[in-house]
Parts: structure tokens; sequence; C-alpha cells
């Protein structure tokens, strides 16, 4: 496994001109987590760390494994619920363009960012391991870093976005969603 480099959030980006870009953010800040949106998919996994996520109209708890799919122009936020726990997310931002280029009308690979619900996925262990495996191979394409790399991005992209829509269909995988928040409580509570 490749040893992925963390570096700590700063501020949100707001647009994209390529076809992604990928960060692994670890820090213990929240100065600087704040309602915004921007004009790309982001795909936000939380490694660690004990936070509240807020969009949609609703403020939930997310655990280590849980993975947001958020539409460009949804505002969303962050609030850090214990500083001293280092916060580690992986976000992956992806243009719509190019989402949709390299969709074909049986498969929209951007439909986990445009459903109208919103839901929280939690995958079961072999899927979050496929996941991971491809995000690995996202951190190590980047603009002109190796021949074909834009070949490459769009590969590891289209590889990703049908192994997760394969799998958001079923009921199972939904972590929770507005409907079942509450069952969500019930369950921190029992955790702790």
């Amino acid at each position: 496994m490749m040893r992925i480099r963390k570096q700590a959030f700063i501020t949100p980006s707001y647009s994209i001109d390529q076809d992604f870009r990928i960060f692994y953010y670890s820090d213990i800040r929240s100065s600087h987590l704040h309602p915004h949106v921007h004009d790309f998919f982001e795909m936000y996994l939380l490694v660690s760390g004990k936070i509240m996520y807020k969009t949609c109209g609703i403020d939930f708890f997310l655990q280590p494994g849980d993975i947001l799919f958020l539409n460009r122009g949804q505002l969303h936020c962050t609030v850090l619920l214990e500083p001293s726990t280092p916060y580690e997310r992986i976000t992956l931002h992806v243009s719509p363009d190019t989402l949709m280029e390299l969709s074909t009308d049986e498969v929209n690979l951007a439909e986990c960012f445009t459903r109208e619900k919103f839901m929280v996925y939690h995958y079961p262990q072999e899927v979050q391991n496929n996941i991971q495996l491809i995000l690995n191979k996202l951190f190590s394409i980047s603009p002109g870093s190796q021949f074909g790399y834009k070949l490459l991005g769009r590969a590891c992209l289209t590889e990703l976005f049908v192994e997760i829509n394969k799998y958001n269909h079923d009921r199972s995988i939904h972590s929770f969603n507005k409907e079942t928040k509450d069952i969500q409580l019930v369950e921190l509570v029992r955790q702790y």
C-alpha cells in the first residue's frame, strides 16, 4: 500500500479546472470549518475523528468509514466535536463535465451525487477495500506525473463510480438518511 501524504485543511476550494483532485486532510483545528458550496462534485470519506456534519437541512454524526456524496451547489459544513482527536478525511473533487463524458445511456456515473434524497453510505468491508484501492490509485495520478495520466485518471474515476453506484441502491448500504436520523441517535447512545 502506498504512503499517502496528509495535509492540513486551510480553506475550501470553490471551482475545479481539471477532471479531479484528491486530498487526505488531517488536522485538529476547527477555525477553517464553515458552511460553503462549490461547483464540483465532492466525495467525502471520514477516516477518523468525532464530528457532526450539516447539509440538506439535517445535522448528523458520522462514523469512520462513512461516505458522503455532495452535489455541486449543496451547502455543507463540518463541526468538530473533539478537537483533541485528529480529524482525518479523504475528499475527492470531481468535475461534473468529466463524469457526464464518462457516463453512458445505461450508466450515469454522477447518480450518487445527484440523487433526490441525501444519504450517508457505509459499505461492507469488501466494497470499502475496493473503494480504498481505487482511491490509492488516484492519489498516485497527478497532472503531468506520468505518461497517460489523464487517461489513467479517467479510467480510475470510471471504475470507482461504477463500483459505488452498483451498490447504492442496496438499502443495507445506507448508514442513514433524513428519515432514519432518529435510528442513528439510538445507535450512537448504544455505542456510547
